[in-house]
């Protein structure tokens, strides 16, 4: 086994996971949830949708934009929501969603902060843009 292949997989798939936001995308094998020919979702694609200037760009547009909401610092209420979202061909998102709910507040927040993010590149599978599905854990700590 290459070991230093090894540390350097390692070293890049770690970082990101250390990052306060990290980008997931969900579902472990690649398939598409059908509604029409025109409408297909995947869940895992051969490249994936970026932001610009990547997961780097990503967590610095959350750190300028993301407010902790007033009340909740307020409440001492900490937690982490889960922003599930479409990448579309033309980069906007689309059905921009939370999937539990750790408090209201911190919810409304990180679905605005989402829906306030520039046009990403959307993501290929083979060779063509195609709408996908992605989830963005936002974490709140005082």
């Amino acid at each position: 086994m290459n070991y230093q292949h090894f540390s350097r997989a390692v070293r890049y798939c770690a970082l990101p996971a250390l990052l306060t936001m990290t980008m997931v995308i969900t579902g472990a094998k690649s398939y598409a949830q059908k509604s029409a020919a025109d409408t297909t979702v995947y869940t895992s694609v051969q490249t994936l949708p970026q932001f610009p200037g990547g997961v780097d760009g990503f967590i610095k547009f959350m750190h300028t934009n993301l407010r902790y909401p007033a009340e909740a610092k307020k409440q001492k209420v900490q937690g982490r929501v889960n922003v599930n979202f479409v990448v579309e061909r033309d980069g906007s998102l689309s059905n921009i969603k939370a999937v539990g709910r750790p408090n209201a507040l911190l919810t409304d927040e990180a679905l605005r902060t989402v829906k306030a993010s520039p046009k990403w590149t959307p993501g290929k599978q083979n060779g063509k843009t195609v709408r996908t599905m992605y989830t963005v854990p936002v974490m709140f700590s005082l």
